[in-house]
């Protein structure tokens, strides 16, 4: 008889997984019923076994699963009587490979809550706390600083991804409004704006190795340092153009350009009725102010004062 080697090893245990799920998933059917799915995964699994081998296959099977045997009957309870566990599934329970597979397989239609407690348990058992150790350690220690964490806390990896992408999406809305501003206000600025983030990104994370976290780095801070330049020049503006404003129709400011356009001195300006010349000067000089003169020194006052922190907070 031909020995067996670690794949077909391998293969008997996979079937004999199979056949325990099938033993317990159908625990509540009749012994005909389990007895037919478990001669169809057999015959399924013999199929792909030639002939020479399949009755090695069998008999380490059977060292696994022995009641695989289709005269076997099953016990089953009268009615009326408490339904204990079955030798099968009291030895499905027993399997930590077969939990786990079975485990693997009901995450999916678990609900949020069920998912976390089932991480907790595990956790508890110290399996979670392993997969956290495995985390790089420098985006770890990067990540509980901004968080403010101790480094000790485990993290539940659904949660940081469903963050991830709320952050990458405000990201990502943040930099298109501020360029697009940005492009209409200082058309001419040599401030240009970087590839789209979301490109960067999606390559990074791909593992593109022409995309480094410098570059990824450099790249958010351009975006930061353009936003907090923009917020900054905006508390700043209303004051600067309130200021010369001011300055220009002030009533000692008009008094001085009356003075010396008149050319006379401050005894011509008694001569010539200095309030109806000054009262003419702030007529001239307030017609010359429109909304949309307003709204340009504004504009003008933000881009500036704008590129001057982006510059110096780039060196």
């Amino acid at each position: 008889m031909p020995e067996m080697t670690d794949d077909k090893l391998r293969g008997v245990t996979a079937l004999a997984n199979r056949l325990r799920l099938v033993q317990t998933d159908f625990g509540d059917e009749n012994a005909e019923v389990r007895r037919k799915f478990l001669s169809e995964e057999i015959e399924r699994a013999l199929s792909a076994i030639v002939p020479g081998e399949r009755q090695a296959f069998l008999e380490e099977l059977t060292t696994r699963f022995p009641t695989w045997d289709p005269n076997v009957e099953l016990m089953m309870p009268a009615e009326g009587e408490t339904a204990g566990l079955s030798s099968i599934e009291e030895q499905a329970l027993q399997d930590p490979v077969l939990l786990a597979t079975r485990l693997a397989e009901l995450i999916p239609t678990l609900s949020q809550e069920d998912r976390q407690a089932i991480t907790e348990q595990l956790r508890k058992a110290g399996l979670a706390s392993k997969v956290q150790q495995d985390w790089p350690k420098k985006a770890a220690e990067a990540l509980a600083s901004e968080l403010q964490l101790s480094g000790q806390e485990p993290l539940d990896l659904s949660r940081l991804l469903e963050l991830i992408a709320l952050l990458v999406h405000l990201m990502q809305s943040l930099e298109q409004l501020a360029w697009e501003t940005w492009k209409r206000m200082a058309p001419r600025s040599t401030i240009r704006r970087p590839p789209r983030l979301q490109g960067t990104m999606r390559r990074f994370i791909r593992g593109d190795s022409d995309v480094t976290s410098g570059q990824i780095a450099e790249d958010v801070n351009q975006l930061r340092r353009l936003l907090a330049s923009l917020i900054s020049a905006v508390a700043q503006a209303g004051r600067r153009v309130g200021v010369a404003h001011f300055k220009t129709l002030s009533p000692s400011e008009i008094r001085l350009l009356v003075q010396t356009e008149s050319g006379g001195g401050l005894k011509s300006l008694i001569q010539k009725s200095p309030d109806a010349k000054c009262w003419q000067k702030y007529v001239e000089l307030a017609g010359q102010i429109t909304e949309e003169s307003i709204e340009r020194e504004i504009i003008e006052a933000i881009v500036s004062s704008a590129e001057g922190l982006m510059t110096s907070s780039a060196q």
